[in-house]
């Protein structure tokens, strides 16, 4: 399993600063880590789950706008 690069992800992300990263565990299509103790960060094993995760945003994103 290949591990995130955290600085990478920083510099693309510019009000995230990752001092802690804990690898949470994996499912059948993706990798989680916990960051700073706040964040799960997921991650897909294979080009074709990029699509899943996508989706999985985006209805996030929609839900989160729905709170009741």
């Amino acid at each position: 399993m290949m591990k995130p690069d955290w600085r990478k992800i920083e510099t693309e992300n510019l009000d995230l600063s990752v001092p802690s990263a804990c690898f949470l565990g994996e499912g059948w299509n993706s990798c989680a880590y916990l960051v700073n103790d706040a964040l799960v960060f997921r991650f897909p094993k294979r080009r074709e789950n990029r699509e899943e995760l996508d989706r999985e945003i985006a209805f996030l994103a929609f839900a989160a706008d729905k709170r009741i």
